[in-house]
């Protein structure tokens, strides 16, 4: 039993209704019924009749709602009372999960200017992977991070929040010397490309079906675009300071929402809210746009 199953019964089971309780806990309708089977798979009878209008919770049902409200109250309060404890114990310390792709631009732009300015604070960075975002911070490993949401990723948003920071463009990489007939390019005409794929492509871009490598290693996607064996979709901060590679922007634009986010169920230092606030405050998208456009260098193209 985990604490999400726990907050998606006691919802589900004061609406008594399945799409109602998706829609308040911001997840998809199959999360909601999944969780509610493997209770019932768990505890060995079944929680809820199934009707035409809702669900209605059975003897059993009632009895497991009344002893996990009261234990969701005690939990609640158990955190906010470990959380003032800890406070007492971090105020100094604090973790910031960073995409690998971008942690060099995060360090000039954010970490280094909150060191200058709050130079008591101890700021641990850690590096983490798209995927892996919402894992580290139900886990408690980074007290913070900044990624973009994935679209398969499930967000709580009583536990998880978020603030959203800024968006990031993706250009298609071309070997030196290619020849196309326009100065952007769809999705479409791509398609049958052979791509080298760093970690995870925005969407529309997961379906790719011609993927010659698949690496996490950028040195690999430089060269094998470099030396003509394969396209690549990269955010501009991955290219902009390797000039010797071609870029050509998308057309519509591919722009994925980056987020700072957060797991409110952990207790937090002073330290966290400081970092917090100081990343909140900052306005991230010029800076993005001005470094994207000091480096872009587009492809040589021709009618």
């Amino acid at each position: 039993m985990t604490i999400k199953q726990i907050r998606y019964f006691i919802t589900a089971y004061e609406l008594q209704n399945i799409a109602k309780a998706a829609d308040q806990l911001f997840v998809s309708r199959p999360v909601i019924s999944r969780a509610l089977s493997d209770l019932e798979n768990e505890f060995g009878f079944s929680l809820f009749l199934r009707t035409g209008n809702g669900i209605s919770p059975t003897e059993q049902g009632q009895e497991i709602y009344k002893l996990l409200k009261a234990c969701s109250s005690t939990l609640e309060e158990t955190i906010v009372r470990l959380r003032e404890g800890y406070n007492q114990h971090t105020n100094h310390q604090v973790k910031l999960g960073v995409l690998n792709a971008s942690g060099s631009w995060h360090y000039r732009q954010i970490i280094n200017p909150f060191i200058q300015e709050y130079p008591d604070i101890s700021v641990s960075v850690v590096g983490i992977q798209a995927e892996d975002t919402m894992r580290v911070l139900e886990d408690g490993s980074v007290d913070l991070a900044i990624a973009p949401i994935l679209l398969d990723q499930d967000i709580t948003p009583h536990i998880i929040h978020r603030q959203f920071l800024y968006d990031v463009e993706f250009v298609l990489c071309v070997p030196p010397g290619t020849h196309l007939e326009r100065h952007d390019i769809t999705v479409e005409e791509c398609s049958n490309l052979p791509v080298a794929i760093y970690e995870n492509l925005p969407p529309p871009l997961f379906a790719q079906n011609n993927k010659v490598l698949s690496t996490r290693k950028l040195d690999m996607i430089y060269m094998a675009v470099s030396q003509g064996f394969a396209y690549s979709v990269l955010p501009t901060e991955l290219t902009a300071e390797h000039p010797e590679l071609w870029t050509i922007p998308f057309n519509p634009a591919i722009k994925v929402q980056t987020y700072l986010l957060w797991n409110d169920l952990l207790p937090h230092g002073k330290a966290f809210s400081k970092l917090q606030s100081f990343i909140c405050s900052m306005d991230l998208q010029p800076l993005r746009d001005r470094f994207a456009q000091a480096y872009h260098n587009p492809a040589e193209i021709t009618a």
